[in-house]
C-alpha cells in the first residue's frame, strides 16, 4: 500500500508520514525530513520540483530516490496535491507515495541490458531487420545503416538496399532475394555483397533473411534477418590466397630443389627443381615420402629433431639423396616449418653441393701443395700481421730458419723491432709502409747481421687488404743472394789484378773478341 504524508504549505516541516515499511514513520512535526528521507544527490532536483508545484499551487509529482528504512537506497512515485483556505493561500499537503524500487530495478535492468545489447551488435559489426514485402518498408536496428557507410534513412526501402549495393552484386542479390520470395521458394537465403563508402572503400557484407510469413498464394511476406560486417574476414581470406600465391611462386620458381613435407615426411608439395634433381615425376615424388630420397636421416631421429624446432626458426644439415637411378647426390638440407589448416610442416632446400665438395677438395689439394712448397722452399717466406703502425710475425718458413739461424720461439708473435736488427730495420719498416701506400708490391736489396752471418738477400713485399680497404697483413719473401754477391766480389777483384797486370807488362799485349774488334790494349801498343 502507499506511504501517507502530510506537509506544511512551504514543505519546510513534515507534519505526519506513515512509512508502511517502506519509509521510517514519522508522527510529529519534523524540519530535518528533507535530509533523513532524500539522498543528498537528488536533493537539488527534488527541491526545485517542490518549489515550482508552490509557486504555480499545482501538484508536484515526481519520480526519485529515497532512503528506505533499512538505510538503502530505493525509488518512489511522490504526488501531492495542496490543500487550500478560504482566501486561495495553502494551508497544507497532502501525498501519497508509491514504492516503485522492483520496478525501476527492473526497468534500468533491462535498458543496461538492451544498452549491452546495442554495444554488442555494434561491437560485432552486426545488425537486425525485419523487411515488410507489402508496405515495401523495413525495420532495424541503430546500427544497420552504418554498415553500409551512410547516415540514418528516414526510410529503408528494397530499392535503398540494392542502391547501396556494389553495382557488381545489385543482380546477383536482387535474384537471390527474390527466389526466396516467391512461392515455393526456400525459406532461408544468405550470400556475401559489397557496398561502397562515401570515402570510396569497399566494405563486405554477409545477410541471412529468413521467410517468416508467406501470403495464401506462398509469396513471401515478412522477411526477418541479421547482416553482419564481414570486412576483416574477406580482407584475411584475400591475404591468405595472395601469401599462399606467393608461396607456390616462390616455391616453383626457386632455383634450388624445395621439398614440403607433413610430421610423417609425407611430400605435400616439390617445385620443379626436386623433379629435375633427383629424376622424379611431381606425380612420382608426392607418392614417396622424406626418408625414401633421404638416405642419413630416419623418422624417429628427425621427428626428434622437428619437436624442437619452432616457426621463424630453421637449422642447415649435410646429407644425401638418392636419385631414382640409384645415384648418390651429397646436400645441403636447410629446413623451416610453418603451419598449415592447424598442422606442422615442414619445408626442405636441399642443395646440390657436389660442385662445392669437389671445390673445397681442390682447394685442400691446394693448400696441400703450397704448405709443400712453403716449407721446402729455401727462400726466406714470412707473414705480418698489420697492428696500427706495428707489425708483427705471424708464421715463417724452415727457410726463413735456416737463413737467420732464430728459432720459431725467437721469432713468431715478436714486433719486427724486436727481430731485425739496426741499421736494417729503418729500412725494412719503410719499405712496409710504402707497400701499404702504394698497394702493391715493393722490392728492396738488403744486408743484415744474423745469428748465421751477414746475410743479403732480395726482400720483396707484398700487402693484403680487407673489403674495407684496410690493410691487414704483409706477405714477404727473402731471396738470398749472399753467395752470389761473394762471387761477383770475387770476379771484380780478379778483373781488377788482370786489369792491373796487363797494364804493367813490358810487352805489348792486346785482346781481340770473335769479330776482331780489339776490346783490350795496354799502355805499351799506345
Amino acid at each position: 500500500s502507499d506511504v501517507l504524508y502530510r506537509m506544511s504549505p512551504d514543505w519546510s516541516t513534515m507534519f505526519q508520514l506513515d512509512g508502511r515499511g517502506f519509509l521510517v514513520d514519522n508522527e510529529k512535526p519534523n524540519s530535518n525530513w528533507f535530509h533523513e528521507y532524500i539522498h543528498s544527490k537528488d536533493q537539488e532536483r527534488v527541491l526545485s520540483v517542490i518549489k515550482e508545484a508552490i509557486r504555480t499551487k499545482s501538484i508536484f509529482e515526481l519520480e526519485h530516490p529515497v532512503l528506505q528504512v533499512d538505510g538503502s537506497l530505493g525509488w518512489t512515485f511522490s504526488r501531492a496535491v495542496p490543500l487550500f483556505d478560504e482566501l486561495g493561500d495553502i494551508i497544507e499537503w497532502f501525498g501519497a507515495a508509491s514504492n516503485i524500487t522492483e520496478r525501476k530495478r527492473v526497468s534500468e535492468a533491462l535498458e543496461e541490458s538492451e544498452q549491452l545489447l546495442r554495444l554488442s551488435s555494434e561491437l560485432a559489426q552486426v545488425a537486425a531487420w525485419e523487411y515488410d514485402v507489402e508496405t515495401n518498408s523495413m525495420t532495424r536496428s541503430t546500427s544497420h545503416d552504418k554498415l553500409y557507410g551512410i547516415m540514418n534513412q528516414g526510410k529503408w526501402e528494397r530499392e535503398t538496399f540494392l542502391n547501396a549495393t556494389h553495382p557488381d552484386d545489385r543482380e546477383k542479390s536482387n535474384d537471390l532475394i527474390n527466389k526466396s520470395l516467391a512461392a515455393g521458394g526456400p525459406d532461408e537465403y544468405r550470400f556475401d555483397f559489397r557496398v561502397i563508402y562515401p570515402d570510396k572503400s569497399i566494405h563486405w557484407l554477409n545477410v541471412i533473411g529468413r521467410i517468416v510469413r508467406r501470403n495464401k498464394e506462398g509469396a513471401g511476406k515478412t522477411v526477418r534477418g541479421f547482416i553482419t560486417d564481414i570486412t576483416d574476414r574477406k580482407m584475411a581470406e584475400q591475404g591468405l590466397r595472395e601469401s599462399e600465391e606467393r608461396f607456390k611462386a616462390y616455391v616453383e620458381q626457386a632455383a634450388d630443389p624445395l621439398f614440403v613435407h607433413d610430421y610423417f615426411g609425407r611430400f605435400v608439395e616439390v617445385n620443379p627443381q626436386a623433379c629435375l634433381s633427383l629424376g622424379y615425376t611431381k606425380e612420382e615424388l608426392l607418392r614417396l615420402n622424406l626418408f625414401d630420397v633421404e638416405i642419413d636421416f630416419d623418422l624417429a631421429s628427425a621427428q626428434a629433431a622437428w619437436s624442437r624446432f619452432k616457426p621463424d626458426e630453421h637449422f642447415t644439415l649435410l646429407g644425401h639423396q638418392k636419385r631414382k637411378d640409384g645415384t648418390i647426390l651429397p646436400v645441403e638440407a636447410t629446413f623451416g616449418c610453418f603451419d598449415l589448416k592447424g598442422e606442422r610442416h615442414f619445408i626442405v632446400q636441399a642443395r646440390d653441393i657436389s660442385e662445392r665438395i669437389k671445390t673445397q677438395e681442390a682447394i685442400v689439394a691446394n693448400e696441400q701443395k703450397l704448405k709443400v712448397i712453403y716449407n721446402s722452399s729455401t727462400d726466406a717466406i714470412f707473414l705480418l700481421a698489420v697492428e696500427a703502425s706495428s707489425y708483427r710475425f705471424i708464421s715463417v718458413n724452415k727457410g726463413f730458419l735456416v737463413a737467420t739461424g732464430l728459432t720459431e720461439e725467437q721469432i713468431l708473435d715478436k714486433y719486427v723491432d724486436a727481430v731485425i736488427p739496426a741499421p736494417s730495420r729503418s729500412i725494412v719498416l719503410k719499405n712496409y709502409q710504402r707497400a701499404i701506400a702504394v698497394k702493391k708490391s715493393v722490392q728492396w736489396e738488403e744486408t743484415t747481421e744474423y745469428p748465421t752471418g751477414t746475410k743479403t738477400g732480395i726482400v720483396t713485399i707484398d700487402p693484403v687488404f680487407d673489403d674495407n680497404g684496410q690493410c691487414t697483413m704483409l706477405v714477404g719473401a727473402v731471396h738470398d743472394i749472399t753467395d752470389r754477391k761473394k762471387a761477383e766480389m770475387l770476379i771484380e777483384e780478379s778483373e781488377e789484378k788482370y786489369r792491373n797486370l796487363v797494364e804493367r807488362a813490358a810487352d805489348g799485349i792486346m785482346q781481340i773478341n770473335e769479330q776482331g774488334k780489339i776490346i783490350l790494349a795496354n799502355g805499351f801498343l799506345c
